[in-house]
């Protein structure tokens, strides 16, 4: 056969050949043969076929309980470790309060989707001790209710399992408990929260969506029964079932199912033969066993088919083989082939063989434009991934930049690091500099750079001319970026001698609103090195940048003005108290109360006033502690206190109670004082308003002078007060002329 397939030329063929050929072959082929095979084979066959199907069946059924319950398992442990529940269920047991409800995002969670859900019919939350502390409010129909809260669940099955997988270093276990006749299986979870075992998460599986529904499945085509069971008998079985009635023929196929072992055997109770296939259940004590009768055989249904409709049947399976043959030998491998290619493809390998590519058909023409379309895309994703590299790259250097300069406060400081993570970061820039222009706006002095060439530049002062012929004095004039893609043909690059291998200069304006502060500007050794994602990168740094520095500027002007501020206050504070020692016309204020001890503490007091901070003196022979403290306004230290504690009820405490109580004794004595300046000028004010009105009520100049000389004389409490008009003779001479009195003196004296 594989000789004459070789000898006709099918791969030159095309596929409608091809199919007309095998249409052919198959209506051709005597439908009589397959007739006979069927009638001849059906019977022997008969018991194996039914074995294969009970296995199928049977296998069919364990692989969705498994499934199934493998996926309710990783429910509640999804459940559990969930970050949201996780620390809502550590709240739970940390509380141990079963008085308080759990929290209601908790509850609608369980009820809704965990209950609601069908994967449980019931899950309550224990602490260590099988105190119950949260549990369903919902409770599908038919399954146990669930205890309440604050009731000892300690004997329960869930708990002990839950206890037996905390002693295990397990993190779940299943365990099996009955109800009203029923079996219930249950998942015990481990709840562990930073090393610690708080309790514990028990769900008990909603039996009937997760296991009877699947073992109840109706077979139209053969009627099977399935069952669950333990090796102590424990069943999960449908209704209808009969099976149970039959457990203590099938001891055996229960034995070596929980032994791991899968496989199909026979039984015989009540004269019935039977054919079972048994399995486990992974990660439970049950097995599954799936059987039906093997008295029954297809016989009969098949004998009525074939007498109907044997020609027919025939036909159509021959041909359906013989097509199947037909498409799998010259069709399949080739598209599966090239299928995995593809495949291949997708998960990055550009180099799978391609072995239809040497026919001449149209999967041959497919698999040419395939490999085609394969090199074209490896070239479209190497050249993606390196922009991709690239651009990640440069966004990874962006937020360095950003992340320095929005942190950094010295201007001086700021610069210096963003040039270096900058030339550090791009690979095809190696200098990279920042001018800023200076406040008349002519020159833009170079700042900030890298390397030896930039420490030799500042060394010298660098600076270009703002307007003038070179890249900054384009940037800084202009305010646009300005790109030398090669300096040996550009109008605006100044050569540098100490920056002779620059063969690309990038400009970029440093602008802060509507003004521009300075340029950012960056060489490379290769000519045209700057790509347009690139500038636009350079250009959003250059703005961060911009900002950066100005908001470094506005900081350092802010603690230059908050310090000249603050020194101006401690001035101005001082000389108001320095005005008010003299108005009191003495050197000190000294106040004292207690017990008189004899000493003066003057060195003490001293050193607090010297130093601004409380002192503490060597114990007394009286076992007393000195202590003095600064009195401190607005920075400026007006005095000090000092007394004596008991030596046995000293402690530092005290001494931040009494520089507490010292500060608020500072501010009253302001308070004070401001309060005696103001009564001064009301009284002045006062006064000066009083002699105003009287000196206003005379109207004759000696009356004037007369009562000017008694007011000033009563306000001031002057024993004599002289006024004295003075003019000037007609040759210049000055003229004391005399008011009401000898040499123009007036007693001023009551």
């Amino acid at each position: 056969m594989n000789r004459f397939i070789q000898f006709l030329p099918f791969n030159s063929w095309s596929i409608r050949v091809k199919l007309v050929l095998s249409f052919l072959v198959a209506v051709l082929v005597p439908t009589l043969l397959a007739v006979l095979i069927i009638r001849n084979e059906v019977t022997a066959a008969d018991l194996t076929n039914l074995s294969l199907y009970i296995q199928e069946q049977g296998t069919e059924q364990q692989r969705h309980i498994t499934e199934d319950f493998n996926q309710v398992r990783q429910t509640l442990g999804s459940f559990v470790a969930n970050p949201t529940y996780n620390d809502l269920i550590l709240g739970v047991l940390t509380t141990a309060n079963s008085q308080i409800p759990i929290p209601s995002e908790l509850q609608s969670y369980i009820d809704n989707t965990l209950i609601g859900g069908g994967s449980f019919s019931r899950l309550v939350i224990v602490d260590r001790n099988g105190l119950v502390l949260g549990n369903n409010t919902i409770t599908p129909p038919g399954n146990p209710i669930p205890p309440p809260l604050g009731a000892d669940w300690s004997q329960s099955a869930g708990y002990r399992e839950g206890v037996t997988a905390l002693n295990l270093n397990s993190e779940d276990r299943v365990a099996l408990f009955e109800d009203n006749g029923r079996v219930f299986p249950e998942i015990a979870y481990v709840f562990t929260y930073q090393g610690r075992d708080w309790g514990y998460v028990i769900g008990t599986i909603n039996v009937q969506t997760i296991f009877l529904d699947e073992l109840d499945r109706s077979q139209a085509f053969r009627p099977i029964e399935s069952f669950m069971t333990t090796l102590s008998g424990q069943v999960i079985a449908p209704a209808s079932s009969r099976q149970p009635e039959r457990l203590s023929a099938m001891t055996s196929i229960i034995r070596r199912a929980l032994g791991e072992e899968t496989g199909v055997a026979t039984y015989t109770t009540e004269g019935q033969s039977y054919l079972a296939y048994f399995a486990p259940i992974p990660g439970t004590a049950f097995v599954i066993v799936t059987d039906t009768s093997s008295n029954q055989t297809f016989t009969v249904t098949l004998a009525q088919v074939s007498s109907r409709i044997t020609l027919l049947v025939g036909g159509i399976v021959i041909f359906s083989l013989l097509l199947g043959v037909g498409i799998n030998q010259f069709i399949t491998p080739s598209l599966r082939g090239l299928e995995r290619s593809i495949r291949a493809m997708s998960n990055g390998d550009f180099d799978a063989p391609v072995s239809a590519a040497g026919r001449r058909d149209e999967i041959g023409s497919l698999a040419r434009s395939f490999i085609a379309m394969r090199e074209q895309a490896r070239g479209l994703v190497e050249e993606l991934q390196k922009r991709v590299d690239a651009r990640v790259r440069d966004l990874q250097a962006t937020q360095e930049v950003s992340r320095f300069a929005s942190t950094q406060r010295d201007l001086q400081v700021l610069m210096d690091n963003v040039v270096t993570l900058i030339a550090n970061q791009f690979p095809n820039i190696y200098h990279a500099q920042i001018f800023l222009v200076d406040d008349e706006g002519r020159n833009a002095i170079l700042r900030a750079s890298t390397g030896e060439a930039g420490r030799n530049l500042l060394a010298r002062g660098h600076r270009l001319e703002v307007g003038g012929v070179s890249v900054i004095g384009q940037v800084t004039d202009e305010g646009r970026v300005v790109v030398a893609r090669d300096t040996a043909a550009s109008n605006v690059h100044k050569q540098n001698e100490f920056l002779p291998e620059t063969r690309a200069e990038l400009a970029i304006p440093l602008r802060f609103g509507d003004t521009i502060i300075g340029a950012l500007d960056v060489q490379s050794r290769e000519s045209d090195s700057f790509s347009e994602d690139q500038v636009r990168i350079l250009q959003t740094m250059a703005d961060q940048i911009a900002i950066a520095i100005e908001n470094a500027r506005l900081y350092q002007e802010s603690i230059q003005r908050l310090e000249e501020i603050t020194l101006n206050n401690q001035q101005a504070t001082q000389a108001a108290w320095q005005e008010y020692m003299n108005a009191q016309r003495v050197t000190a204020l000294t106040s004292s109360a207690g017990t008189e001890t004899g000493m003066a503490h003057g060195e003490l007091r001293r050193s607090a006033i010297t130093h601004g901070a409380p002192v503490v003196g060597e114990v007394t022979e009286r076992d007393t502690v000195p202590v003095a403290v600064p009195i401190m306004l607005r920075g400026q230290t007006l005095g000090a206190i000092a007394w004596e504690l008991r030596a046995d009820d000293f402690d530092y405490d005290k001494v931040l109670l009494g520089q507490e109580l010292v500060n608020r004794l500072a501010i009253s004595l302001d308070n004070a004082r401001l309060f005696q300046e103001s009564r001064r000028a009301i009284t002045r004010e006062r006064l000066v308003n009083e002699i105003s009105t009287r000196l206003t009520a005379q109207t004759d100049v000696d009356s004037i002078l007369q009562t000017a000389v008694r007011e000033v004389g009563q306000a001031l409490r002057a024993p004599q007060v002289t006024i004295q008009l003075q003019g000037k003779r007609e040759n210049g001479s000055e003229n004391l002329a005399p008011t009401n009195g000898t040499n123009g003196h007036l007693n001023g004296s009551e």
